[in-house]
């Protein structure tokens, strides 16, 4: 059977392997993503003699398979690096928060805003622009205010970082957003509770 791998360089490997060697591969994949696994929890496995492409003659004594030239040349060979790298990068962006793009503030009749952390950027007269570095966990509430045919609404939604997403998220509402990689945890369309909601956070 076929196994794609795409590289973090943007290479597609292919190799047409055994059904063992494509189930071992593709529960490697899983750890990889996955973000509460730590690097050495995925080095253990992939490095061990349950990864059918590594020797397991060399060590005998341990558990350990060895990269022999064979190995080298095998084609899926890269992709023990890759998976390594990917997790590198992974691990990296869970222990600091994942920044956040923002543009904040008020227009006519309508506004944007957040609770729960600062904005490092430009301002120019009601609107903001920048990031959001140090953060836990956001309120951000969109309101209209009602006016003439106007309907007035208001929509409450809290966040928390979603380091491992491998794609950023974005709430929109007219010219104004939250974009970076997190993930909604609360969302409330009531007007009247979100209003009161945003109104009492982290209070």
């Amino acid at each position: 059977m076929i196994f794609s791998y795409k590289l973090l360089d943007g290479t597609t490997v292919e190799a047409d392997v055994s059904p063992n060697v494509a189930t071992f591969f593709e529960r490697m994949v899983a750890l990889r993503d996955d973000a509460d696994v730590t690097e050495d929890k995925l080095l253990d496995p992939l490095f061990s003699k349950a990864n059918p492409i590594l020797d397991v003659t060399t060590f005998r004594h341990n558990d350990r398979g060895a990269v022999t030239g064979a190995v080298v040349k095998h084609p899926l060979y890269p992709v023990l690096a890759d998976m390594v790298a990917r997790k590198q990068n992974q691990q990296d962006r869970v222990r600091s928060p994942p920044i956040l793009r923002v543009r904040i503030g008020s227009a006519p009749g309508v506004s944007f805003r957040i609770r729960g952390a600062m904005v490092a950027g430009s301002k120019e007269g009601p609107v903001r622009t920048g990031e959001i570095v140090d953060w836990t966990r956001i309120a951000i509430l969109s309101s209209v205010n009602g006016a003439g045919e106007q309907r007035s609404s208001a929509r409450l939604w809290v966040i928390e970082p979603d380091p491992g997403a491998e794609e950023d998220a974005e709430i929109v509402f007219r010219s104004f957003f939250v974009r970076g990689r997190f993930r909604i945890v609360e969302q409330d369309n009531h007007e009247k509770r979100a209003r009161a909601a945003f109104a009492v956070w982290g209070r």
